[in-house]
């Protein structure tokens, strides 16, 4: 039910949808204007970690790529987006096409897509993120845990700490969220 409750999150806020007919019949809407209000109007990023795993580092990171690659392609309007510098438009290519090599690099996918819908829509971003301790458990499975959470901490805290872009994050997955865990700078 995690994965279905993330997606009915999604069709509801997702600025670039018009789900109203999915929703007209439902009782938020007899809640009032206000949570009518809401209905498709920020720019949501989803993420569905579940196939980030690898008997590797190396592979755990190729499928990470490939997700993150996989969610740009999903903003084909920041590529013309006038809000947004060429520079910044060549990351966002880089990102995209899957060209960084370093896996640093990565670490800060998230926060950068936050910002560059922040700059276009001029709205605050929500990010749903399912199954997000999968890569964690599964490096922690497969023996290269301090080398995948180097990476994910990073992912993580980058985006959904401090960030003033974020309008709400929604993170599932089966791993208790702790106080010190990978959300915090300390390892």
């Amino acid at each position: 039910g995690k994965s279905l409750m993330l997606s009915m999150i999604d069709y509801y806020f997702r600025i670039d949808e018009d789900s109203k007919d999915l929703f007209a019949d439902k009782k938020i809407f007899g809640c009032g204007d206000e949570y009518a209000s809401y209905l498709n109007s920020y720019p949501v990023i989803h993420l569905n970690m579940k196939n980030v795993k690898g008997e590797t580092y190396e592979e755990l990171l190729f499928e990470f790529k490939k997700v993150i690659s996989k969610c740009y392609e999903t903003f084909p309007e920041l590529e013309d987006s006038p809000t947004i510098n060429e520079e910044k438009k060549k990351t966002f290519l880089a990102y995209k096409n899957g060209s960084f090599e370093q896996p640093k690099q990565y670490a800060g996918a998230l926060s950068f897509l936050i910002e560059l819908l922040y700059r276009h829509y001029d709205k605050r971003v929500i990010v749903l993120l399912d199954e997000y301790d999968t890569p964690i458990n599964d490096a922690y499975q497969n023996g290269y845990y301090q080398k995948a959470i180097s990476i994910f901490s990073s992912f993580y805290s980058s985006a959904f700490k401090g960030e003033d872009s974020l309008y709400m994050g929604i993170l599932t997955g089966v791993l208790e969220i702790q106080q010190e865990s990978i959300f915090s700078d300390q390892i």
